[in-house]
């Protein structure tokens, strides 16, 4: 993936996939891949399947939230994915706190932003 070989990048993770199904990383390693690539929803999808095989990873809702906010513009799934990677990781949530703050800004909430 750092390399841009998307290509092979998708290859690597679908064959982690092949291993160990079970294993939310490479779900969550092709979510990457496809919001750098562009493919939204695949993205998404992705992610998603990372979070069904383990369900506290906080840090794939905050990637979830920012693909939501930034390229769906769907600002109130956003805020759902924020505020769940804080309560799963409420001692380093300062990035989810920023992210959701900035859904907040987006909607007009901005008590709710500031907060």
């Amino acid at each position: 993936m750092e390399k841009e070989d998307y290509t092979r990048a998708v290859e690597d993770q679908n064959k982690a996939i092949d291993i160990k199904p079970d294993n939310p990383n490479p779900y969550f390693n092709l979510g990457m891949i496809y919001e750098k690539k562009g493919e939204f929803n695949l993205a998404i999808e992705n992610f998603t399947k990372a979070i069904e095989r383990k369900i506290d990873f906080a840090g794939v809702y905050n990637h979830r939230g920012v693909v939501y906010r930034d390229k769906k513009k769907d600002y109130e799934t956003s805020i759902q994915d924020f505020t769940k990677a804080i309560e799963l990781n409420p001692n380093s949530a300062d990035e989810y706190y920023n992210n959701r703050g900035i859904a907040y800004r987006k909607i007009g909430e901005y008590e709710r932003a500031i907060e």
